[in-house]
């Protein structure tokens, strides 16, 4: 999952470049928040790697899920922010519901990636 969160890191980011390059500033900055989740599961990844061997796999696992919710909180807080910027209310609910679902969808995605091999591992049959 780290090449896709990578992939998705990039897509936001050239995507807010050229919206900024094409005079749509508001939407620009509005849409960086979404590279966020990727981007913390992606730092998660590696900062589990740093880690020495002492922690135990239940505790990576837990500061790799805790680091994608928050930054999903915080994707989330940042969109309605931004959100606020926009005039019309149709715009701005379609802006939120989008943008939010995007989040919750990768952030569950990205949390079950994690979570399965450990829960397969402890099954007892």
């Amino acid at each position: 999952m780290l090449s896709v969160c990578a992939a998705i890191v990039l897509i936001v980011g050239i995507t807010s470049f050229m919206m900024m390059r094409s005079g749509s500033k508001q939407f620009a900055v509005a849409i960086i928040p979404l590279g966020f989740v990727p981007l913390a599961h992606f730092i998660g990844e590696m900062a589990v790697s740093l880690i020495d061997a002492s922690a135990t796999p239940l505790e990576t696992i837990l500061m790799r899920v805790g680091l994608d919710l928050i930054a999903l909180v915080g994707s989330c807080l940042l969109l309605g922010f931004f959100a606020r910027r926009f005039e019309k209310k149709g715009i701005r609910r379609v802006f939120l519901i989008s943008c939010g679902m995007f989040d919750i969808v990768l952030a569950i995605a990205l949390i079950m990636d994690v979570v399965k091999p450990f829960i397969e591992s402890n099954l007892v049959y």
